[in-house]
């Protein structure tokens, strides 16, 4: 059973992001909340009371602990698809050490990765990419969510383009700095075969490219084919 994470009225339309410096696990998306659709961003609370609830604590034991504070969460008819817990941030590391230049990320969700690619580092001398291409296959999250980015980034730095990543590609010549690839809402070995799609057909198109929890992902397949 998943925790009980209730939404909660915040009152605010927009999430104040924290200060330059703060570690990559504790910075939390702006996106203010909203619906479209079946589609929802919702801000949620875990009060440091409920930590020690069986729900939790399963959480901590699959390696993705919960932490009190108050967090964001992307829904569709009810179910997460992204949030911007601990445990999800820490899955985009990577990616932040990796990426520069022309930034290409096939899934919007939350648009976490997106706010932190373009965002402003002062301390560090600009944002980690010139210019990011997030594509999208529902136009609710684009509502929701890609409007608001396009508000945040104006200038020639974002675009997001309405399609469905397993099926675009860029243009004749275009190649990308680095690639995301996030388009699973769960972590299962049945997304390896869409992910290994999408890695054969960025190779030689880009300096560099990842999936989402690209290596549970191929030990969970390796595990079913063992199973088989």
């Amino acid at each position: 059973m998943k925790p009980d994470l209730t939404p909660i009225n915040m009152g605010i339309r927009r999430w104040p992001g924290p200060p330059d410096g703060t570690p990559i696990t504790q910075r939390r998306s702006t996106v203010p909340e909203g619906e479209s659709g079946h589609w929802k961003v919702e801000r949620f609370e875990i009060p440091k009371g409920r930590l020690n609830e069986w729900a939790l604590i399963k959480y901590a034991i699959k390696g993705r602990p919960l932490i009190p504070g108050i967090f964001t969460h992307l829904t569709y008819l009810g179910r997460v698809i992204m949030c911007d817990t601990p445990a999800e941030m820490r899955d985009c590391e990577h990616l932040f050490e990796n990426a520069h230049g022309n930034v290409l990320v096939n899934g919007l969700g939350l648009g976490w990765c997106v706010e932190e690619l373009l965002r402003e580092r002062k301390d560090e001398g600009g944002p980690l990419a010139e210019y990011v291409t997030a594509i999208e296959i529902d136009q609710n999250v684009i509502t929701l969510v890609g409007r608001y980015l396009m508000d945040q980034f104006t200038g020639d730095h974002l675009q997001i383009t309405h399609a469905d990543a397993l099926d675009w590609r860029p243009g004749k010549g275009v190649k990308f700095d680095a690639v995301w690839h996030d388009i699973w809402p769960n972590i299962c070995g049945d997304n390896w075969e869409t992910m290994a799609q999408l890695h054969r057909a960025y190779e030689g198109r880009c300096g560099w490219q990842d999936s989402w929890v690209r290596e549970e992902v191929m030990k969970f397949h390796s595990a079913d084919e063992e199973a088989e």
